[in-house]
């Protein structure tokens, strides 16, 4: 009696936790799932000569770091992040920053704690560089990050300048024929290593998305995405990450743990219940 009792409580636990994990893991994935859609190449400080036939490119970026935001009397040091397109559907936000909006930021819940203590803050008004910015969304991370728009220089749209300082430039790779395409033309074009790039999906997903061969003895084919798979793996593992990219590794590693739960629940659930069944089973005999 006290086994049954001790075996269905495991079994009946173990349900919950796949419930609860589930519905935690779907939230995230769900908050998430346009952001599978860009790639970035991380160039660190680059000059950028734009390309009008980059359709795919959504924007550049460039990082700050260590610099000072002040609200209120309070300070704290954050990764200053300038982009120079709009930020929707992305990080999890639940308000965009549209491109034109100069006066607006996006901050990191990390950033929102050190200022204000608690995330309910949006309106709420942030200074930077002797400039206030207008808090429009808080996003999940644990790097403190304040993102805000490239500011106009003179008459003109710095957005649409030719030549401009980037740290990194996003791609959407949505209509990609292949895995790489629209990264490597890019990067042969700017002359950069496509080492430095890496897509969301690369984190996020259970398996990176790439091209499998038509036939097994396409060798060739086989060989690349090996060599993909490795280059990945070494990124992932070994290479300097800026802030952008910390929040999605970061990101992966919390939704590879929610499945690993999964995993472990789901077995302990599926063996649990086999053996209330059994128990059940041999309880009749007894009976009989």
């Amino acid at each position: 009696m006290k086994k049954r009792m001790a075996v269905g409580m495991i079994c009946v636990l173990s349900f919950v936790c796949i419930g609860i994990v589930f519905t935690l893991y779907k939230d995230e994935t769900d908050s998430y799932k346009q952001d599978k859609n860009y790639a970035y190449v991380c160039v660190q400080q680059s000059d950028y000569q734009d390309m009008a036939d980059e359709d795919y490119v959504v924007g550049t970026y460039w990082m700050e770091r260590d610099q000072m935001v002040e609200q209120n009397g309070r300070k704290a040091e954050t990764s200053v992040v300038t982009v120079d397109f709009s930020i929707q559907d992305m990080f999890g936000i639940s308000a965009s920053l549209p491109a034109q909006d100069k006066n607006g930021c996006v901050v990191s819940s990390t950033l929102a704690d050190e200022l204000f203590g608690n995330e309910d803050i949006i309106g709420s008004r942030v200074t930077l560089q002797e400039k206030e910015y207008y808090i429009r969304s808080v996003f999940a991370s644990r790097e403190s990050m304040l993102i805000v728009q490239r500011q106009n220089r003179g008459n003109s749209d710095w957005a649409l300048v030719e030549h401009k300082q980037i740290g990194g430039v996003v791609l959407t790779v949505a209509e990609e024929a292949y895995r790489g395409q629209y990264m490597e033309q890019w990067c042969n074009r700017h002359n950069i290593s496509t080492d430095n790039g890496y897509y969301v999906t690369d984190y996020l997903n259970v398996l990176p998305h790439f091209e499998l061969p038509a036939k097994w003895s396409q060798f060739s084919m086989w060989s690349s995405l090996i060599e993909q798979w490795k280059n990945m793996t070494d990124r992932k593992r070994y290479q300097c990450k800026d802030e952008l990219e910390i929040f999605y590794d970061v990101l992966g590693n919390r939704l590879q743990t929610y499945r690993r739960i999964l995993m472990i629940a789901g077995t302990v659930f599926i063996v649990t219940f086999l053996e209330c069944i059994c128990i059940g089973i041999q309880s009749r005999r007894h009976q009989e």
